[in-house]
């Protein structure tokens, strides 16, 4: 093989990897990257100490994203599930509750909780990004949750008295 068309082997073989990279054949970086949840203890009660934890994140594509919580006994708890989200650099504060609702039973009835702040306990978090093409990217840690407040706050007998009431002014 003569040394022209060597060089010619390798510029063709070149260009169809640098065609591969920028076509989508591979990534230079990874989907989902740079994660991190600090501080890793938090106690959501209200009291100004440590109340909440910032999760950050970074994704290179479009992907649906989600962040769970999951117990000792496996139960996922989501605070996002299957949110779209665009290339870019993401940061949340989470104070320990989740958007997963369930009926309280009480005396006055039935009551609709849509939202909750999870029990004291070690919890493995997890920020997954999903993109078009079905390809998971995920990274998980530890969080624990330490004197947070579980009572779900109730309203008993609750009145609005005012001297006139117009709905449509």
């Amino acid at each position: 093989m003569s040394l022209l068309s060597r060089k010619g082997l390798i510029l063709a073989w070149a260009l169809l990897v640098l065609a591969a990279l920028f076509l989508g054949g591979c990534h230079l970086r990874p989907m989902l990257y740079d994660v991190s949840v600090a501080p890793q203890v938090i106690s959501p009660n209200a009291d100004g100490n440590d109340d909440a934890t910032s999760i950050e994140y970074k994704l290179t594509r479009n992907a649906d994203l989600s962040i769970y919580f999951v117990d000792a006994q496996g139960e996922r708890y989501y605070f996002r599930q299957d949110r779209p989200r665009s290339p870019g650099d993401y940061r949340v504060l989470w104070g320990g509750g989740i958007n997963q609702a369930y009926w309280l039973e009480n005396e006055f009835g039935r009551q609709l909780v849509k939202s909750w702040v999870l029990p004291d306990g070690l919890y493995t978090w997890v920020v997954e990004a999903t993109d078009a093409e079905g390809n998971t990217a995920r990274a998980e840690g530890q969080i624990e949750l330490q004197a947070g407040d579980p009572v779900v706050p109730e309203l008993r007998q609750f009145t609005v008295a005012v001297p006139e009431f117009t709905p449509n002014q």
